[in-house]
C-alpha cells in the first residue's frame, strides 16, 4: 500500500487537539538525543518542551502552547519502554481522568430521579442524594 505525499504530510502533521503530532514526537526524540550529547547523558526535558508545540483545537495546525516538562518526561519514558513504538502510536487506552461515578452508581441515580418523577414531583439533586 502506497500513500501519496499529501496523505503522508497530513498524517505527520495532524493529531488529536492539544496533543503532539507524530512530527513533534519525532522532533522530541531528536532533541532528547541532542540533549544527552550536550548535557553529558542528562536529558533536559524543560528545554525540549520549550521547543515543541501542541496541535490546535482542530488538530490540523500547531498552537502556541508547549507541553509541560513532565509530559515530555512521561513521553520519553513511554517510548523507551516500548521497543515497537513509532511516531503517532496510540496505546488505545482511554484518555483523561477516570469517571467519578461507576455505571451502577449512574444507573442508581437515574432510577432515583425517575421514581421521583413517577411519584409526581420534579426530580431534585437533594432528594436524589438522600435516596441514593
Amino acid at each position: 500500500m502506497s500513500l501519496s505525499q499529501e496523505a503522508l504530510e497530513t498524517l505527520w502533521h495532524s493529531s488529536a487537539p492539544g496533543r503532539l503530532t507524530p512530527w513533534q514526537q519525532a522532533f522530541a526524540l531528536g532533541l532528547a538525543e541532542a540533549s544527552k550529547e550536550i548535557n553529558g547523558g542528562h536529558v533536559n526535558t524543560t528545554w525540549i518542551a520549550s521547543k515543541l508545540r501542541k496541535s490546535d483545537e482542530t488538530g490540523q495546525n500547531y498552537s502556541d502552547e508547549a507541553p509541560g516538562h513532565s509530559a515530555v518526561s512521561e513521553f520519553l519514558t513511554k517510548v523507551k519502554s516500548d521497543p515497537r513504538w513509532f511516531p503517532g502510536k496510540h496505546s488505545g487506552a482511554k484518555r483523561g481522568p477516570k469517571p467519578l461515578l461507576t455505571a451502577s452508581k449512574r444507573a442508581r441515580i437515574a432510577l432515583s430521579a425517575m421514581s421521583q418523577k413517577a411519584e409526581g414531583s420534579e426530580p431534585s439533586v437533594d432528594v436524589t442524594v438522600v435516596r441514593c
